[in-house]
This record gives structure tokens, C-alpha cells and sequence, in this order.
């Protein structure tokens, strides 16, 4: 089960947003098309850079928002969202580790490098339903 998103750049006043294609997925035991569907839908996702000159360049910082758009709340669950970027999410807690790192601060997201460019957001247990109309803020850094 999936559903491509493809979600549009913008620019705000002197900020540029960075376009990205984002691929939701889902196990068929555990969860329905029609969920994964609302969650494609309904999921806005927001890409800021923060610090692009932090470690003398070699990393930045980065926030990605993502808001429930619709009426129901986004639960925890067997779904997964699978982007490219070119540089690598949390590289140091992730490259090479098939297991995934827990981005610290809360948030009930795990991020797993998968290969050159593809990564992935799988949710955790302590992950909280995104009530309509409600937005999680991201932080990490890229390296």
C-alpha cells in the first residue's frame, strides 16, 4: 500500500522552501488504504533551513514541520515516510545503522538512512496523535 505526495516549493518574503517528493507507505496488515490515503492528503510538510553555517558548513540545521490539514487526528502506526535529500539526515547516528536513530526532543520519530539519497520516518511509541489542525515541529541536523 502507498501514496506518492508530491509537495510544492515556495518562497516567503527572502525565503526559499525546498520542493520534495515524499512517499507514504504503509503495511496491509495493520493499517487501510483509506488511512494511508487521509494521511497523504491531509499531512503538510514544511521544510525550513535554520543554520546552513554551523561546523564550518559541514552540517546544518534543519526544522520540518508537518500539519494535520484535516478533521481527523494522524495516529502512530504502521506507516512510514520516505523522502530523498541529498545530504544525510543525523549522518552520524545514521549512516550504517540498519536500525534507525530516534531524533531527541520528543517527537516519536525515528530516522533510517536507507541509501544514497533515500530516508525514512517511521513513527514510535511515543509518538502523539497530530490533532486536525495541529503542527510537530522538527529539528535535526544534516551532514
Amino acid at each position: 500500500m502507498f501514496h506518492s505526495v508530491r509537495k510544492q516549493c515556495s518562497k516567503i518574503g527572502d525565503k526559499s522552501f525546498i520542493s520534495s517528493n515524499f512517499l507514504i507507505l504503509g503495511a496491509a496488515q495493520k493499517l487501510k488504504q483509506s488511512t494511508l490515503d487521509y494521511i497523504a492528503s491531509h499531512l503538510n510538510i514544511r521544510y525550513d533551513v535554520i543554520d546552513n553555517l554551523q561546523d564550518s558548513w559541514k552540517t546544518y540545521r534543519v526544522r520540518m514541520t508537518f500539519t494535520n490539514m484535516g478533521e481527523t487526528a494522524i495516529q502512530r502506526g504502521n506507516w512510514a515516510l520516505y523522502f530523498c535529500h541529498i545530504r544525510v539526515v543525523e549522518s552520524e547516528n545514521t549512516k550504517h545503522n540498519p536500525n534507525g536513530y530516534v531524533l531527541p526532543g520528543g517527537y516519536g520519530l525515528k530516522v533510517f538512512h536507507i541509501n544514497g539519497c533515500q530516508h525514512k520516518f517511521e513513527t514510535t511509541a511515543e509518538f502523539k496523535d497530530l490533532a486536525p489542525k495541529v503542527s510537530l515541529q522538527v529539528y535535526f541536523n544534516l551532514g
